[in-house]
């Protein structure tokens, strides 16, 4: 082998490792809306490959093969709206499909385990709607299903987020109005484009909580969920008993200074740390170990996380945190100690106006 063949192969070696980081964003969808980088595993740099204008693509979800990114128009009336896209090569995205989402300003957007249906969460609107999908990453035929509450407590229902369980049985809804979680599972028959929502349960919490996002131990045994109003992290733990109390709670954490307004919460791929973002009176990043045997929290401290830290987000390989930093109009990145768990400043900053959504692909096509 020569040398130029040798300088080919370790440049092909480079190239795998580049991720793709797609940040959502409030925007006018006339020159800005998704943003796409290009990620390098080693160092963390990012390159801007495209921008796809779309109007306040305020949350992102890929499906399981990451060949199609979903997005949500956070907007009202006519304006709100679902996206598909196919990823394209350089961090192109083309637009396949749109749909209404049927509720006042959608919020977040999740996709089946399977690929085959996505869950859209109306935050003003206050339910929840099914599209199902085709393999092809396109929205199954026009029909739909919505799961909304009666009153009186339609009127203050704030569906804020879908979480899917590991092994996609069932999906938890966080609803910030209510002070609580519902568990559905979804029946679904493709052939028909059959697709409802089977309430399971529902769990209380503490009134004026505000439940916003919630995450799952890899376990799948046990949730946490970051509440926006209150600042604390509650902690159910997962019964398998099909009855009507599917999650009992463990523990939930005090809040400290500056644990306010809180946003998003993750864990990281070894079960050993949670992260959540607060955005009140300043944006801070709280830092917990999570205890194997009982699966509570453990305090580690905090971390400045620019104005207002909407949503953030590991690479790949867990060795960096990638932050929505929407005040800033940027997305702050910091490397993660694998034994502390503790992120660390880098003093790196992409520029992306208004950003509220992180979401990683695990490469570049």
């Amino acid at each position: 082998m020569g040398r130029n063949d040798k300088s080919v192969f370790e440049e092909i070696e480079r190239i795998t490792m580049l991720y793709t980081l797609y940040v959502g964003s409030y925007s006018d969808g006339k020159t800005e809306g998704i943003r796409s980088f290009s990620v390098d595993s080693e160092t963390g740099k990012a390159t801007l490959l495209a921008i796809t204008p779309v109007e306040n693509p305020s949350y992102l979800a890929l499906s399981p093969d990451e060949c199609f990114l979903y997005a949500v128009g956070e907007s009202s009336g006519e304006n709100a709206k679902v996206y598909a896209f196919k990823r394209e090569e350089r961090g192109k995205l083309t637009l396949i499909g749109t749909r209404p989402a049927l509720g006042g300003s959608p919020c977040h957007v999740a996709v089946a385990k399977n690929g085959s249906f996505l869950v859209v969460s109306n935050y003003h609107g206050g339910n929840l709607v099914l599209y199902g999908l085709q393999e092809d990453g396109r929205f199954r035929g026009n029909e739909s299903t919505t799961f909304s509450l009666r009153e009186p407590e339609a009127k203050v229902s704030r569906m804020h987020s879908a979480q899917f369980s590991p092994d996609g049985h069932y999906v938890v809804v966080a609803n910030l109005g209510l002070d609580c979680l519902f568990r559905f599972y979804v029946l679904e028959d493709v052939p028909v484009n059959f697709l409802d929502f089977v309430f399971f349960s529902v769990t209380r919490l503490s009134k004026g909580d505000g439940p916003r996002h919630t995450v799952f131990h890899p376990s799948g045994k046990y949730i946490y969920c970051v509440n926006e109003l209150s600042g604390k992290i509650s902690v159910f733990e997962v019964k398998n008993s099909r009855t009507k109390e599917e999650l009992i709670p463990v523990c939930e954490t005090d809040p400290e200074e500056g644990e306010r307004s809180g946003a998003a919460i993750r864990i990281s791929g070894d079960g050993n740390f949670l992260y959540a973002s607060f955005r009140s009176p300043s944006g801070r990043i709280s830092i917990f170990s999570i205890d194997h045997v009982t699966r509570k929290l453990t305090r580690l401290g905090q971390i400045p996380a620019g104005v207002h830290p909407r949503d953030f987000d590991f690479s790949p390989d867990g060795r960096f945190l990638f932050i929505a930093d929407r005040d800033s109009d940027a997305v702050i990145l910091c490397e993660i100690d694998k034994k502390t768990g503790v992120p660390r400043d880098i003093g790196r900053c992409l520029e992306a106006p208004k950003a509220t959504s992180i979401v990683f692909a695990s490469s570049i096509l």
